[in-house]
């Protein structure tokens, strides 16, 4: 008996001195701590957020942004907004055909206001039509709904049909003259359309000729 007393001495006394535990221990069990799989990781890293389509979906003091990389097939997400951001300013175009602020928009890093088409101002191609490719027919501006303009297609001439785009507001201010199948001067260079799409039936690029087939319509 007092041997086994002497040996259990033993074994509590070299636990102590080395921090070792004399428990049943799998061979190649890792027991250092926090070099578990999960040891020290998040559930999500903290990247997760609440899906949205604009900033009224997200909470006080939060912004809906996109990722720029997933282009128009982005979809939303809440992020806490920094409040005050900087004052630099690089457009973008919108997948809507507006110019929105990719320099400095309170999003983290690679994420936007609203899906991006690509980098810069829309130009000539603000006001694409939707995805489908749908857009209602039309003869003029007025017959499209709010915010929408009529567009024709330049390659088919005085035979275009009419189609509605959304407008993307302001445009460009330059200016290249054609001649429209009415007779009309319009501006080919600057009209918020789509490439290719003028907003009326084009004869031909350049001004009207006064005293010619131009004048009051096609002859």
């Amino acid at each position: 008996m007092k041997s086994l007393n002497v040996a259990g001495s033993v074994l509590l006394l070299l636990s102590a001195m080395t921090g070792a535990c004399f428990e049943d221990v799998p061979v190649g069990t890792d027991t250092d701590a926090g070099t578990g799989h999960d040891a020290g990781s998040g559930s999500d890293g903290g990247s997760g957020g609440t899906p949205c389509t604009s900033d009224s979906e997200c909470s006080a003091n939060e912004l809906c942004g996109f990722p720029t990389a997933e282009a128009c097939s982005a979809k939303g997400e809440c992020f806490a907004s920094p409040g005050a951001v900087c004052e630099a300013y690089s457009p973008g175009c919108a997948c809507d055909g507006t110019e929105i602020n990719i320099a400095c928009n309170g999003l983290p890093s690679g994420y936007e206001t609203k899906p991006l088409a690509h980098d810069g101002a829309c130009g000539a191609d603000a006001g694409s039509p939707p995805s489908d490719g749908g857009g209602a027919a039309c003869a003029t501006s007025a017959d499209c709904g709010t915010n929408e303009i009529c567009g024709f297609p330049e390659a088919e001439a005085c035979s275009a049909t009419g189609q509605c785009y959304a407008s993307p507001g302001a445009v460009c201010e330059a200016y290249s003259a054609g001649c429209a199948c009415d007779g009309t001067e319009i501006n080919i260079a600057c009209n918020g359309l789509p490439t290719g799409y003028e907003t009326k039936p084009l004869a031909h690029t350049g001004a009207c000729v006064a005293g010619s087939a131009d004048a009051g319509g096609p002859g």
